[in-house]
């Protein structure tokens, strides 16, 4: 009887410590995995700032980070790739790490910005980049205001304006990549004291 008590004791005692050496060896596998990954890592461009499409960068508009990408690295973009005069082919989020494909040495748009002052309040999550559609209130004969009507579908915001001390209490004004075509409908619009109002849309530059 105690001779089987004893091999029971024993038993457990090697199954302990053949657990114990396992977890040690898993743990030092990490550890060395972990060294290989930090000595793999490669220097990227990160967008210090949402950067709109068709934006002229350089370097000051990133900052390096270090990562980890492995195979998936070499699409984007490292410090000594940034050409001089390239221009972002879409909207960058600040934060956002650069693909080689959003960039181009030559604007590839076509699109021109207007300016817009938009009767409705903006949303603070609003920065270049996000996308808003463009909304018409127009004024009738009579002055009087008719039905609302959407003129534009998905601008992109280039810029907003910040307001002077001067006109602090004055809309809010926007710069916006529209279709060159709907240039003309937007001035009509503004020059015929019709109200535009800018209807902000999700996307993932917000």
């Amino acid at each position: 009887m105690k001779s089987t008590r004893a091999r029971k004791t024993s038993n457990h005692k090697i199954k302990l410590l053949a657990a114990a050496v396992a977890f040690a060896l898993m743990a030092y596998g990490a550890i060395i995995w972990s060294q290989q990954a930090a000595g793999n890592a490669q220097q990227y461009l990160v967008a210090i700032k949402g950067l709109p499409a068709g934006a002229q960068v350089s370097s000051e508009d990133f900052t390096v980070v270090e990562y980890q990408l492995g195979s998936t690295g070499e699409h984007y973009l490292a410090p000594d790739q940034l050409s001089h005069g390239s221009y972002t082919l879409g909207p960058i989020r600040a934060g956002q790490l650069v693909a080689k494909s959003y960039l181009a040495n030559a604007v590839i748009d076509a699109r021109v910005p207007v300016v817009v002052t938009s009767a409705m309040g903006l949303p603070e999550s609003m920065q270049p980049g996000s996308s808003a559609d463009i909304w018409v209130t127009p004024q009738l004969a009579d002055k009087s205001f008719g039905e609302p009507y959407l003129l534009v579908l998905a601008a992109e915001v280039a810029r907003l304006a910040e307001p002077s001390a001067v006109f602090a209490d004055a809309p809010p004004e926007v710069e916006l990549w529209v279709p060159a075509d709907a240039v003309p409908a937007v001035l009509k619009a503004q020059s015929g004291g019709s109200e535009l109002s800018l209807v902000m849309r999700a996307t993932f530059a917000d």
